[in-house]
């Protein structure tokens, strides 16, 4: 169980059938980011609204086509018995690193927190509510989620 070295690459090479596979993930890659637009490239978090009353938080760089996938049985693993799921709130962020650490921020709150933050959103949008999580939010936010935890 030792640790494989990776042969340097040459640039000049031939593509042996391995490279294939890479440059098919990088022609996908660049696909998506759409070069010939003039939006950069955006990211979202989206919360769903399962069959069975749940919640399902994600990230995407295309909403309307990972609810067609959830939907479609091939998403995540745990909305794959909880079908039709429907979309209940969404946010756009510049990179993939501010989405994800917004996920992660709504995915740690309980469920009345969540349907609060949703109620919230419906009023300010679902980006201006997930930001009062932010750990650099204004001092009064922070002061009000530490008087939530006790």
């Amino acid at each position: 169980m030792g640790v494989k070295a990776e042969k340097p690459v040459d640039p000049n090479a031939e593509p042996s059938a391995g490279d294939e596979a890479v440059s098919v993930r990088d022609a996908c890659r660049e696909a998506s980011a759409e070069p010939n637009s003039d939006e950069p490239p955006a990211y979202f978090v989206y919360v769903l609204a399962c069959a069975d009353g749940t919640l399902y938080t994600g990230y995407t760089n295309d909403v309307e086509q990972r609810v067609r996938t959830h939907n479609a049985g091939k998403g995540a693993k745990y909305t794959r018995g909880r079908t039709p799921v429907k979309v209940v709130a969404q946010a756009r962020f510049a990179t993939k690193h501010e989405a994800m650490s917004a996920e992660f921020r709504f995915k740690r709150l309980s469920r009345g927190a969540k349907d609060d933050l949703l109620a919230r959103a419906r009023a300010e949008g679902f980006a201006e509510a997930l930001a009062a999580l932010r750990p650099d939010a204004d001092d009064e936010g922070v002061s009000k989620r530490l008087d939530e935890k006790g």
